[in-house]
């Protein structure tokens, strides 16, 4: 368990949406559940990445809804085009300006 993990931080609201919905709470690569990755990626690689796992795990091919936090929203945004039956996004506190141009 590392830290930042999205299924404990989120926790709450997931376990109170309906049980029919899929849920796939994804962490950065690297961080909460995630494997150590092999190799340094950049935000645009790390994107492509968890498009492609969410494509991949979408077998039904549902529609889905990207739902992200702070700069979370940056990623999704350039998931967005990569994602199969995408119909919708939430950005749930979205980050600032700053954090974009100045990155921690």
């Amino acid at each position: 368990m590392g830290q930042f993990d999205t299924a404990e931080t989120f926790i709450q609201v997931i376990s109170a949406l309906p049980t029919n919905l899929g849920i796939f709470a994804i962490d950065y690569l690297n961080s909460g559940y995630s494997s150590v990755p092999a190799k340094d990626y950049t935000v645009t690689e790390e994107a492509t990445t968890i498009a492609t796992l969410i494509n991949e795990s979408n077998e039904e091919k549902s529609p889905v809804i990207l739902v992200a936090h702070s700069i979370g929203g940056i990623y999704a945004l350039l998931m967005a085009p990569q994602i199969e039956h995408l119909i919708g996004f939430v950005g749930i506190e979205p980050t600032t300006r700053e954090v974009v141009v100045n990155p921690p």
